[in-house]
């Protein structure tokens, strides 16, 4: 009896299943999902709204080079003149063949601010770094867009480096021409060991052909017979 009721529970539960998926199955209406091919075109078209094609953002970034070109010609012609970069940085002061030349205040965007001459778009001439509080960091003459002092002391060490860095090669080429020339005599060294040893040995095998043939050794007759052999 307790077989039969669980079997009576399952197809009841079965049913209910297939029932409810007769009824809301194929319809949004009384679901919580949406399906994936609906939701994945609606994020298509939000996306399409918002993003730039390639070609859009080519053209608005020729016509900003363009505007920043016309700017810059304008700030020339008249000699003076404001103009921010895109990176933050602001200048303002005088202009002269499409750049920053003349006396200029240049306020960079981490606060910074120097106040001189420029030349050709870089600091040269007298000028005066000012830090973010407004104290003095560095004052005197520009070089190159580079502090005089700084350029000076970065100069003497490149110096320094280069003289260095001679002398190590100097002293690399001193050392390999030293072990070229004490591999040369150790060559020379071993030709002569060989020879030497070459000479011996024939020297000690005329000594035992003497020896066979019959000559006592420390006899006249003996070292005749072994320079003999030896020449």
């Amino acid at each position: 009896m307790r077989i039969g009721f669980n079997r009576m529970k399952i197809i009841i539960i079965l049913f209910i299943v297939f029932f409810l998926n007769g009824c809301f199955g194929n319809t949004n209406k009384y679901l919580w999902k949406k399906p994936v091919q609906e939701v994945t075109q609606e994020v298509k078209n939000l996306n399409n709204k918002n993003e730039i094609s390639a070609d859009e953002l080519v053209q608005q970034k020729r016509k900003d080079k363009k505007e920043r070109k016309e700017k810059i010609a304008h700030l020339s012609k008249i000699g003076e003149g404001s103009y921010t970069w895109e990176n933050g940085d602001t200048y303002d002061g005088s202009w002269f063949n499409l750049n920053m030349n003349g006396p200029g205040t240049m306020y960079f965007k981490n606060g910074t601010k120097y106040v001189g001459n420029w030349k050709d778009g870089i600091m040269w001439g007298d000028g005066i770094l000012f830090d973010i509080d407004g104290s003095i960091l560095k004052q005197g003459e520009w070089i190159k867009g580079g502090f005089k002092e700084d350029v000076i002391k970065r100069k003497k060490i490149e110096e320094q480096i280069k003289i260095k860095n001679k002398k190590i090669k100097a002293e690399e080429a001193r050392k390999k021409e030293e072990a070229a020339r004490i591999a040369e005599e150790r060559r020379k060294e071993i030709i002569e060991e060989k020879r030497i040893a070459k000479e011996k040995e024939i020297f000690e095998n005329a000594k035992l052909e003497c020896e066979a043939i019959g000559y006592k050794k420390g006899t006249e007759k003996f070292g005749e017979c072994v320079l003999d052999l030896t020449e």
